[in-house]
């Protein structure tokens, strides 16, 4: 069984002394030590280190593998600098499964350190007090908590402000370790000796906190500073403790001063941007040194007569200006309106920091003819191996001198715009340049343009395009299918070739699956059509890919078909219509729209999106696909049309209606069934009108004719004297019309059938 022994003070001083004989004795003696019986013996990192360093209480777990069922073996934690025993697993049998699993919780006396070890060993390993035969071990280390220590920047100049910060925190779950006592030091690489700091050892007990300190206006720059600490848990003999260093660099304020352009016009915004640094090298600094903040700047400009000496132009330059924090500035100036053309000046920056200083210098010139500006255009938006590429620079802002454009092509597949190997290039006068792109090129042109007058002005453009040996449509028949049909359902996709390449290649396709897996893949030849028929269960997406292959050349093109998936919500409203204050009562139902299973719970939110009521919205959560909500319409709200809004969130389905919101009359939003009443009177109007005038024969008939105005009777007309021997006609006396008469009876009276009026045919 295990044993547990625990190291008190008096122990410890007798395991010393054990030590100091058992390192003695270990000279002459060494520890036997046997593999024979012990198949494999691993133990498991720490969880919180992922090492073989543990926590006080942390479980070590560890697996023995032999190859003899029954076979006895001793096990032992001890200290490796006194051989003490903390515990003890005696004559641990091997189960038939040939593998043994058991644990050891760190005690919470052993302090910090890596003085530990697991042994296995025979029978006898521990009764023996370790002296045959030991298999195998691993030695492992106690640790409480981490401390790290930084400071605030990466280098420094003497005189700067430095801040160091340190953290001491368990390992078990990043809480602060309680305070105890620590001590902090700063110096240079020569050692604690040259220290940084006064004192030189700064004290602390918080086990978290930050020192603030100066370095020494004058220091030597050749030796980078250090930064050391340890923090125990007790000033006088820790349990728990650890150490830890940083570096930072000394060195010289450098600087980086750069205008952007070289040339300006007169009236010109001039930028001058401002870098200053830590660096090495102040004749050279570079980008990448560490930044040096707050550093003050003066700027002046000076103009540079030929022949003369440069003359300062002081409404243009400034002082007291201070880098940020990144140790950077930005100065901007606008130039006089009335400068000569061709005058040349120079930017003059000087740094100073304490006891540090340096100037930087750069030039610009004023011409007329700068701020060209250039624009590309192409003939085509994309290329494919053999076309030709026509390009045509467009600059503006150009002043009298002719300009010379020089066209440069490039192989930027692998390089990136505007790199790569060099296919062709062109110097001219016009601002028009054709290429011919090679048949066999397949990859990314990079087409850079420069137009200079001649004068020191130059702008550039470039514009990178890819070029194929053709390009294949893919589509399919649908955009969504169903799974789980019988027969299953079909995709048929289809394709069409763009090349002037590949005459007559092979067509060969891809099926992939939403997980990348390869499902089916074939050849139609020649053929430009495949069918897949959706497998079940199927995947949520699939992908068709189509090659096309002709003496070595390839072009690929590719479409996506995805299964039916999501809901449909509906929703229908007791009324068409409501007033403010109204209780509406709206059905809802959500359905699948493919075989996707509906959620065992419902959360719809709805209400009026209406202006100011855009937040008066309801929630309900049930377990039913259908039911009726209830919603009163706001008070205040507008009138007309509004929108009202069902969502539902486990699944993403949403329906937006459009419901009507009366006024104060009542009989507007009053309706019967789906019809309001309103419209209803309407209609029943129009019909009492019909009706009327139709009886008094205003819509041309009726129950009978219209009782005519009294009025003294006609004058007596005499017939109109016709033969009857064939049809003829007459003419109306009344308004001159004629009338048809079909028949040979006289005498007759006929009726015009223009006014009404009737003749007698004799």
């Amino acid at each position: 069984m295990p044993t547990s022994v625990r190291a008190s003070g008096p122990a410890r001083l007798i395991g010393l002394v054990l030590a100091i004989v058992i390192v003695g004795g270990s000279l002459l003696v060494a520890v036997p030590t046997a593999k024979a019986a012990l198949t494999s013996f691993d133990v498991t990192p720490g969880q919180y280190t992922g090492t073989y360093t543990y926590v006080p209480t942390e479980v070590i777990t560890w697996t023995i593998t032999g190859d003899t069922a029954g076979e006895l073996f001793d096990m032992a934690v001890i200290i490796r600098s006194t051989g003490q025993v903390t515990q003890s697993y005696d004559d641990i049998a091997m189960p038939p499964s040939l593998t043994y699993s058991t644990s050891y919780e760190v005690d919470t006396l052993l302090p910090d350190g890596n003085d530990y070890r697991i042994e296995v060993g025979d029978s006898n390993w521990v009764t023996s007090g370790r002296v045959c035969c030991r298999y195998d071990f691993q030695n492992f280390a106690v640790q409480t908590y981490s401390l790290s220590v930084e400071v605030n920047r990466l280098a420094y100049l003497g005189g700067d402000e430095v801040i160091v910060t340190w953290s001491a925190n368990n390992l078990k779950d990043g809480s602060l370790a309680p305070d105890g006592y620590g001590q902090l030091w700063v110096y240079d690489e020569r050692g604690p000796a040259n220290t940084l700091i006064t004192p030189s050892v700064h004290v602390y007990s918080e086990a978290s906190g930050s020192y603030t300190f100066s370095l020494p206006s004058v220091l030597d720059p050749a030796w980078d500073g250090i930064v050391e600490t340890w923090f125990n848990d007790s000033t006088s003999n820790p349990e728990r403790y650890q150490r830890d260093f940083t570096y930072f660099e000394l060195d010289y304020l450098g600087m980086i001063m750069d205008v952007t352009y070289g040339q300006y016009p007169p009236g010109g915004i001039v930028t001058a941007d401002v870098m200053t640094f830590v660096t090495d090298n102040q004749a050279n600094p570079n980008s990448w040194d560490p930044p040096e903040p707050e550093v003050d700047v003066d700027i002046s400009v000076w103009e540079i007569p030929s022949p003369g000496s440069p003359v300062e132009q002081p409404q243009y330059g400034a002082q007291n200006l201070v880098t940020d924090l990144h140790g950077e500035l930005t100065y901007v100036f606008q130039l006089d309106g009335d400068i000569l053309d061709g005058a040349d000046f120079e930017v003059r920056a000087n740094a100073s920091r304490g006891l540090w200083n340096w100037e930087e210098r750069d030039t610009f010139s004023v011409s007329a003819a700068a701020g060209l500006t250039m624009v590309l255009t192409f003939n085509r938006n994309e290329y494919q191996a053999g076309d030709q590429l026509t390009v045509t620079a467009n600059v503006a802002g150009e002043g009298t001198a002719a300009l010379t454009y020089i066209f440069v092509v490039r192989d930027s597949t692998s390089t990136g715009c505007p790199g790569g190997g060099l296919l062709a290039t062109d110097t001219r006068p016009e601002n028009v340049y054709s290429y011919t792109l090679p048949a066999n090129f397949n990859g990314r042109v990079c087409v850079y343009v420069t137009a200079d007058d001649g004068e020191g002005n130059r702008v550039s453009s470039a514009r990178e395009f890819s070029v194929v040996f053709g390009w294949l449509l893919v589509n399919a028949d649908r955009q969504e299918y169903t799974a789980g049909l019988t027969p299953p359902q079909r995709i048929t996709i289809t394709w069409e070739k763009k090349s002037d390449l590949m005459t007559n290649p092979d067509y060969f396709y891809e099926v992939w699956d939403d997980d990348g897996n390869l499902v089916t893949s074939g050849t139609t030849g020649s053929g430009t059509s495949f069918q897949f028929a959706v497998p079940d269960p199927a995947s949520a997406q699939y992908s068709f890919q189509v090659i096309a292959s002709q003496d070595g050349r390839t072009i690929r093109g590719s479409v996506s078909v995805s299964e039916i998936t999501g809901f449909f919500l509906t929703a229908t409203f007791d009324k068409n219509s409501y007033a403010p204050g109204d209780t509406m009562r709206v059905s809802y139902r959500i359905v699948a729209r493919g075989d996707e299973a509906l959620p065992s719970t419902f959360h719809l939110t709805y209400g009026l999106l209406s202006g100011s009521f855009g937040g008066a919205y309801r929630t309900t959560a049930t377990g039913s696909d259908q039911g009726t909500l209830t919603y009163v319409v706001p008070t205040g709200i507008d009138e007309g049309d509004e929108l009202f809004q069902i969502v539902e969130s486990n699944t993403g389905a949403m329906t937006v209606e459009v419901v009507r919101v009366s006024g104060s009359f009542s009989l507007w939003g009053a309706a019967v069934g789906d019809f309001p009443i309103v419209a209803i009177l309407i209609v029943l109007w129009l019909l009492v009108i019909t009706l009327v005038m139709w009886r008094r024969g205003a819509l041309g008939g009726g129950m009978g004719a219209p009782k005519a105005p009294e009025a003294a009777p006609p004058a007596r007309q005499e017939p109109v004297q016709t033969s009857a021997a064939t049809p003829m006609t007459v003419t109306c006396r009344t308004c001159g019309s004629p009338i048809e008469i079909t028949t040979s009876k006289r005498p007759i009276e006929v009726m015009c059938p223009k006014c009404g009026g009737t003749e007698v045919v004799a």
